[in-house]
């Protein structure tokens, strides 16, 4: 085996340490009993990896990632291995020739410009807290073959037996079809790759670390493919945000790993992306911040660490489009109500897309499990919102929804969802909103509305807060339903009309939230348009603060027909000197002063 003899190396070089989560508990390690006896002991039986997860990715569980992953356990070659305790200063190979075993004695460097190369069937074995480093201006080279790899390994089957192959060095570093083991020790990882650094890894095996496979630092690079995980005590590996795009769908993470999910530390990710989905979900720490459109594939599943949070920047987009047999998952760790914050929209990229998407378990700090800010935009359909500490989805005055259809909302402890009168026209009867909320209702904040609009009918009534005018004209399907919080009110201005005919259909009804006579003040109206139209409504518990159930001013005109109104404070209408009042067949039943006061008569 060819060695370069050199001066010692320099000072040891630093890592950042990963902020992370202890999730050493009950971790399993496979295979921890073996221990290497002599050179006879096999290297590498770390059992079967698990059954691939329930097949997240395209070919999750079913897929082979990698044949070096599958291989017959290893058993070391009949030699001593030739101890390595200099640094590589100038272009080195091992290989396989004589004995392929070398052994690292402590933290060797590759450093100088040199460059490390390893080659197919070579065993490097490490010693209690040994290390390779691939320096800021080294490179290692380590490409083995499917049918003889490379190997890394302790010479005592224990995880965290030595400590880590860490590379800080920018050049083209690669780890291909190679094996590695046991290390992990001093919070290092298998493998470690620093901020700025970069490597290929493809077709290889990390496993039986005393804590992560392999880390990869926000500011690295990956190339990376058909990779496999198993028995490492922590976690199959640690990323960042900037990082989930690198990763395939063919690796195989979940294998028996001390917790079977993707660590992704929360950072700012300013590139395009797209997010597999991988046969472990991904488990989101922090606040990932998207100043870039990053797409998700259809069964990408996104576990959220207690308090997390996805935030879509007004620079970004996240389109997530799944399918109805593999939809999009984000969810707490836990299946508890606000066990991580939301997915908070604040781009108007028409990108912003969750179809076929499920998002539960959100709504820490009075977030939602969504949340479309003012100014924001989102396509939503065929989703579900569930299990929120609040709403399912919250959407703000000034957002917009260009597709709303197909939805469902359960189990969401405030209520649905919250939305501005703005976007009660954005919304279908398609979805399903009544689903064991809190409360079964939409909440919505009384706003000035601008634009014509179709209210639909839906499984739950609107809930009505504040005064919601209307300087538009504002259609009423048959069916719908209004409840109104206490003292809020509806306002047809000059420029806008209300149409509410429901026909010979169901009845439209706008009633008090509660059943008390003068809960809320009023329909008013201040508009001459022709298509103001009541028409098989019914009206209750409105008069508070004087008003009437409905109120028509001076100089405004409406169409009263087959209608009900009942339970006012005060009087069913009002119909001010000047109105213009078109009113039959109408039902005045239980109004405290009166059904109609017509002062145009």
């Amino acid at each position: 085996m060819g060695l370069h003899d050199n001066a010692e190396g320099g000072a040891e070089g630093s890592r950042t340490p990963v902020d992370r989560r202890r999730f050493l508990r009950g971790a399993t390690t496979v295979g921890a009993g073996l221990a290497l006896a002599g050179c006879s002991t096999d290297v590498g039986d770390l059992g079967d990896g698990g059954d691939g997860g329930d097949g997240g990715g395209d070919g999750g569980g079913d897929a082979t990632p990698t044949s070096v992953a599958t291989k017959s356990p290893l058993t070391p070659s009949d030699c001593d291995p030739e101890p390595i305790e200099s640094d590589i200063t100038s272009d080195t190979t091992w290989d396989a020739s004589d004995c392929p075993r070398v052994a690292l004695e402590s933290n060797i460097k590759v450093t100088s410009g040199a460059t490390l190369t390893i080659e197919p069937g070579v065993e490097v074995v490490g010693k209690p807290g040994s290390k390779l480093t691939v320096k800021g201006d080294g490179t290692l080279v380590a490409s083995g073959s499917a049918s003889d790899p490379i190997w890394f390994y302790g010479d005592s089957r224990v995880p965290g037996h030595w400590q880590v192959i860490e590379f800080e060095s920018d050049n083209p570093n690669e780890l291909s079809n190679v094996v590695v083991h046991d290390a992990g020790d001093g919070d290092w990882a298998n493998v470690w790759v620093q901020n700025g650094a970069r490597l290929s890894v493809t077709d290889s095996w990390f496993a039986n670390s005393a804590t992560w496979g392999l880390v990869a630092e926000d500011g690295a690079t990956l190339d990376f493919a058909r990779n496999a995980f198993t028995g490492n005590e922590t976690a199959p590996l640690s990323i960042a945000t900037t990082l989930m795009g690198a990763l395939d769908s063919v690796s195989l993470y979940a294998g028996g790993n001390g917790t079977d999910h993707i660590e992704v530390s929360g950072v700012d990710l300013e590139s395009e992306a797209t997010w597999p989905a991988t046969d472990a979900p991904f488990f989101l720490e922090d606040n990932s911040k998207l100043f870039a459109t990053v797409s998700v594939d259809p069964g990408a599943r996104f576990r959220f660490a207690e308090g997390g949070k996805l935030t879509v920047k007004s620079e970004g987009a996240l389109a997530a489009s799944g399918t109805s047999e593999r939809p999009v998952v984000f969810e707490g760790d836990e299946a508890v109500p606000g066990y991580w914050q939301t997915i908070e929209f604040e781009s108007n990229n028409p990108d912003n897309v969750l179809d076929n998407v499920v998002v539960r378990d959100a709504g820490a700090g009075d977030w939602a499990n969504v949340w479309v800010q003012n100014g924001a935009r989102l396509s939503v359909s065929n989703s579900t919102f569930a299990n929120s500490a609040t709403w399912g989805l919250v959407a703000e005055d000034g957002a917009t929804f260009p597709e709303f259809a197909t939805n469902t909302f359960t189990g969401n402890e405030t209520a649905p969802l919250s939305i501005a009168t703005t976007l009660v026209g954005a919304l279908d009867a398609g979805s399903t909103y009544a689903g064991d909320n809190g409360t079964d209702r939409i909440e919505v904040s009384g706003v000035d509305l601008e634009s014509e609009a179709t209210w639909p009918a839906t499984d739950a009534p609107f809930f009505l807060e504040g005064n919601s005018k209307l300087f538009a004209t504002v259609s009423v399907a048959p069916g719908a339903r209004f409840t109104f919080a206490e003292g809020a009110k509806l306002t047809v201005k000059q420029e806008g009309a209300l149409s509410a005919d429901a026909g010979d259909g169901e009845s439209i009804v706008f009633e008090g939230a509660e059943q008390s006579p003068g809960y809320w003040q009023t329909i008013e109206f201040e508009s001459n348009n022709p298509d103001n139209v009541l028409d098989n409504v019914e009206v209750a518990y409105g008069g508070g603060g004087d008003w009437a159930n409905v109120w028509v001013q001076n100089g405004a005109r409406l169409s009263l027909t087959n209608s009900r109104l009942a339970e006012s404070a005060t009087w069913g209408i009002v119909v001010e000197g000047g109105a213009t009042f078109d009113g039959s067949n109408n039902v005045y039943e239980n109004n405290a002063e009166g059904g109609i006061r017509d002062e145009t008569s």
